[in-house]
């Protein structure tokens, strides 16, 4: 003989059957309650209530959407959202899509304030179809800049938002460039060391011009030849 789930008759956790659309929870007596787990046969969706309040976890396989956290802001707002329609995980806090963005339609992932929910707008970038990691304040590209498609590398204001102070490597070219508008490069060591082919053997007269340079405090001028 088959058996089955029977249900007195009589209110939600009483006689009757639980509430409409709730599974019903066995607690251990003989009537069942109302669980949190609520199933929407219509509209395909699929929630995890704490409380009575719309909080844990929300399945839409109608929009293939997943939710986890607080999805309805009942407190602070935080959850994750996954779209596998648009094909991308992000998180969320107050009603705003902030700290982290994993977008696999596009190869590109976020973290921090990649939607300028802030005026900093910072944020860390990795494009993998442009083999590039980045970057960027105040909805600005800066800071840090790392294109392995092109084999250069860049750190400080190398997009000329301020006064354009930077570190660039291009490894192609085999240069190391350090750039300031107006500026001052200070290299505070004991002993500076060059090696290659830095040196000639003549000079064709005086320029009528002279390096200025500052060693221990002191200012010194060196005289430069015409090659």
């Amino acid at each position: 003989m088959g058996s089955g789930i029977i249900f007195n008759n009589g209110g939600g956790g009483g006689g009757q059957n639980p509430t409409t659309d709730y599974i019903p929870l066995n607690n251990g007596t003989s009537n069942f309650v109302d669980s949190n787990l609520l199933n929407f046969i219509d509209n395909k969706l699929s929630s995890i209530f704490s409380n009575g309040d719309e909080f844990g976890i929300s399945v839409n396989f109608s929009t293939n959407r997943l939710f986890l956290g607080d999805f309805n802001s009942i407190t602070s707002g935080i959850f994750i959202n996954v779209d596998n329609i648009s094909e991308f995980i992000t998180t969320a806090y107050q009603g705003s899509d902030i700290g982290l963005r994993l977008d696999f339609a596009n190869n590109v992932y976020f973290l921090g304030d990649f939607n300028s929910v802030s005026a900093t707008n910072s944020s860390f970038i990795i494009d993998n179809n442009n083999g590039t990691i980045s970057t960027q304040g105040y909805a600005t590209a800066n800071g840090i800049l790392l294109d392995f498609s092109t084999n250069q590398y860049f750190l400080g204001d190398y997009n000329g938002t301020g006064n354009t102070s930077h570190i660039s490597i291009k490894d192609s070219g085999k240069d190391i460039i350090l750039s300031t508008n107006g500026g001052t490069i200070t290299n505070i060591c004991d002993l500076l060391v060059f090696d290659g082919a830095l040196t000639t053997g003549s000079a064709s007269g005086n320029s009528g011009q002279h390096l200025q340079v500052t060693i221990n405090g002191t200012p010194y001028v060196i005289q430069l030849l015409n090659p």
